[in-house]
């Protein structure tokens, strides 16, 4: 930047000032932030290509499903494993309804994932699910941080449907060759600025960048 020694502006300031404002330079700065607001839920097939559109929070399709796991399990019980009360927002009970509207899709599905999940699948290849989103699931034992068999039979669903869960700030994986020349060919980036950039779950971090706030998808460049 143009301030300091030998610069256009406060050429003269010496000591702390010139520590200051002198020396500075702008960089190439990326930064790709992936989030989630609340639960909704993607069914990929082994191909990784979504089934249908993903259930929402806001879907209240499942009231009677929810109502249908509370007679079978117990509101309490439920309440026991998950710390959550039965109800038509969590994906338990829209995966009931899943099971019992759409069984030839339920039985083509892989793999349950959250849509920032699919964002870090297509940038590094690795399956993902964050352990703060699996608890508003309703699938998860809260005590052992694991799915439940129990609350996934329920719903008609194999816990090996879903990703093994890893906190916010893990490392998930490196962005793949084919996801840098994507992002390179979409916003004018040199894939080598891609490929050295770090996919976390639920957010992006690489050399020098700045973690963005998740609940979206951000792509700055300075």
């Amino acid at each position: 930047l143009p301030f300091g020694p030998g610069k256009p502006f406060m050429e003269d300031a010496t000591g702390v000032t010139a520590a200051l404002v002198g020396g500075w330079q702008v960089n190439g700065i990326v930064t790709l932030a992936s989030g989630v607001p609340f639960t909704p839920i993607v069914a990929l097939d082994r191909a990784g290509k979504p089934l249908r559109p993903a259930l929402i929070w806001m879907d209240r399709r499942a009231e009677a499903e929810a109502v249908e796991l509370s007679e079978a399990l117990g509101a309490d019980r439920i309440h026991q494993i998950s710390k959550n009360r039965p109800d038509a927002y969590f994906v338990s009970a829209k995966l009931r309804w899943f099971k019992k509207h759409e069984p030839e899709l339920l039985a083509r599905t892989y793999q349950f994932i959250q849509p920032n999940g699919y964002i870090n699948l297509k940038l590094t290849g690795n399956y993902s699910l964050d352990t703060v989103q699996s608890g508003l699931l309703q699938l998860c034992d809260y005590d052992s941080g694991q799915w439940s068999p129990i609350l996934c039979d329920a719903c008609g669903v194999d816990p090996a449907q879903f990703p093994p869960l890893m906190p916010g700030h893990q490392v998930l994986g490196e962005v793949t060759a084919q996801a840098a020349d994507r992002g390179r060919r979409l916003g004018g980036l040199a894939s080598d600025d891609l490929e050295h950039v770090e996919t976390v779950e639920g957010r992006i971090a690489g050399q020098q960048l700045v973690e963005h706030h998740a609940h979206r998808i951000d792509v700055e460049a300075l």
